[in-house]
């Protein structure tokens, strides 16, 4: 019963912030605060907190980690 909008970064406090880099996020093959650290991805908010929930790594269930 919840509920995601996708807003420009102004209108929210709580954000994830990162370009290309968030397809490693989406992909899991690395655990998700490494890939925030590696590739600069900024957080703001609650999104360090939901981070690995929004995010969770994948790996070693996907076959094609070396992605």
């Amino acid at each position: 019963n919840g509920k995601v909008t996708v807003a420009p970064v102004e209108q929210t406090s709580h954000f994830i912030q990162g370009g290309q880099a968030l397809a490693q996020l989406v992909l899991g093959t690395e655990a998700p605060d490494e890939v925030v650290e590696m590739a600069g991805i900024t957080l703001a908010g609650d999104a360090e907190q939901l981070l690995p929930i929004l995010f969770p790594m994948q790996y070693p269930q996907m076959e094609n980690q070396a992605l």
